[in-house]
């Protein structure tokens, strides 16, 4: 979902962390929707070479601060969902073969 902003980031852009604010925001937002966290090394590491006090360092340590294996409440509940219609379609078919 968020590969595209991954792979720039893990081109380590020439531009002043101020400048990426704006896709930094839009990174934390998406990681945190799917709960998924950055896995690219090179990414990971440029995102930590972002320090300071000001939004573009917080924003850095905030994503990642998530996990890069956890999988949202909205995933899994997505999931849960889909398990849960193929249970009532498998109990639908067999009702129906019983017939």
């Amino acid at each position: 979902m968020h590969g595209g902003i991954e792979r720039i980031l893990a081109a380590k852009p020439n531009r002043k962390p101020v400048e990426l604010l704006a896709l930094l925001e839009l990174l934390n937002e998406l990681c945190t929707q799917s709960g998924l966290g950055i896995k690219d090394k090179q990414a990971r590491e440029y995102l930590a070479g972002i320090t300071g006090s000001g939004k573009s360092a917080k924003l850095a340590k905030a994503i990642l601060a998530i996990g890069d294996d956890l999988l949202s409440t909205t995933v899994h509940q997505a999931a849960a969902l889909a398990l849960q219609g193929r249970i009532e379609r498998a109990e639908r078919w067999q009702s129906s073969m019983t017939r």
